[in-house]
C-alpha cells in the first residue's frame, strides 16, 4: 500500500512538473490578451477603477492609498480630473471621456523574458479624435505578479 501511494504521488509530481515546464511558469499570451482586453473595456466605460485594477499593484498601491488619505472613495465620479492630470485635456469640444472610450488596443508581437515573469507586448492602440482614428505602436511592458499579469509601463 504504501509502495502504491508513492507511486502515485511520484506520478503526480513528475505531471506538475512538466506542465510547469510546458507554460513556461504560468506565462502566457492568452492570458496577457485577456488583461489587456480587461483593460480596454475599462477605457471604454471609462471605468479608472477597472483600469487601475490592471496595473501593476507595486505601482497602483501607493496611489489607491494617498486616494483614501483624500476621501477619494468613487473614482468614476472623478474620471476627468484623473485624466486631465495624466495629460488629456479638453481639446476643440471633445472631453477625455468621449476619446478615452474609443480606445482600441491590439497586441501584436510578444517577447517574454528567460524566466516568463515578464514580457514585452508590441502594441497598437487605436482611438478616435474629432471624427477621425488615430493609431500608434507601444510597447506594453507586463509583469507577473501573483499569478496576475498587469501593465508595468508603456513606452
Amino acid at each position: 500500500m504504501k509502495r502504491i501511494r508513492t507511486r502515485i504521488i511520484a506520478a503526480v509530481l513528475i505531471v506538475l512538473t512538466a506542465a510547469l515546464c510546458l507554460t513556461g511558469c504560468g506565462g502566457s499570451e492568452s492570458d496577457i490578451k485577456s488583461m489587456l482586453g480587461r483593460f480596454e473595456k475599462a477605457c471604454q466605460e471609462v471605468d479608472v477603477e477597472g483600469m487601475m485594477d490592471c496595473i501593476d499593484p507595486d505601482i497602483i498601491a501607493p496611489v489607491r492609498t494617498v486616494l483614501g488619505m483624500l476621501g477619494v472613495d468613487e473614482l468614476n465620479k472623478y474620471a476627468g480630473q484623473v485624466m486631465g492630470v495624466l495629460g488629456l485635456v479638453d481639446i476643440q469640444g471633445e472631453s477625455p471621456e468621449d476619446i478615452i472610450k474609443t480606445i482600441k488596443i491590439t497586441p501584436k508581437e510578444f517577447s517574454f523574458n528567460e524566466d516568463k515573469t515578464g514580457c514585452d507586448v508590441e502594441t497598437e492602440v487605436s482611438y478616435q479624435f474629432n471624427g477621425a482614428t488615430s493609431a500608434a505602436t507601444i510597447t506594453v511592458k507586463c509583469v507577473l505578479d501573483d499569478g496576475a499579469w498587469y501593465i508595468r509601463s508603456v513606452s
